[in-house]
């Protein structure tokens, strides 16, 4: 899976590099125009490195569909489809990302 955030080579990486300045190491932003770009961070993150165990109302909010994938796979004890959670997730974190750096006039 090439030109994901996953693997820091995203469509705007060089947006999420200067937007995750704005990001504490704990808890929300000052910045109130970077709040949601943090939790969908904080969701991204946590599909791809746990599978979406500990965030999943965030991702549901963020990334609709996503766990209703995660969980139907699990259920019937496969594995969930990553290539396709790609395909779901990295559309709406364009928009998040673009979203976010219009805000603080990036771009």
């Amino acid at each position: 899976m090439n030109n994901t955030y996953w693997n820091g080579e995203g469509t705007h990486q060089d947006l999420v590099d200067t937007l995750s300045k704005f990001i504490p190491v704990e808890g929300p932003c000052s910045n109130k125009k970077v709040e949601r770009f943090r939790k969908a961070v904080n969701a991204y993150y946590d599909i791809f490195n746990n599978g979406g165990c500990n965030r999943g109302r965030a991702i549901g909010q963020m990334f609709p569909g996503v766990m209703a994938h995660i969980n139907e796979r699990h259920r019937f004890r496969g594995r969930p489809d990553w290539e396709m959670i790609h395909r779901m997730v990295e559309p709406k974190m364009n928009e998040i990302i673009l979203e976010t750096a219009k805000k603080v006039g990036l771009v």
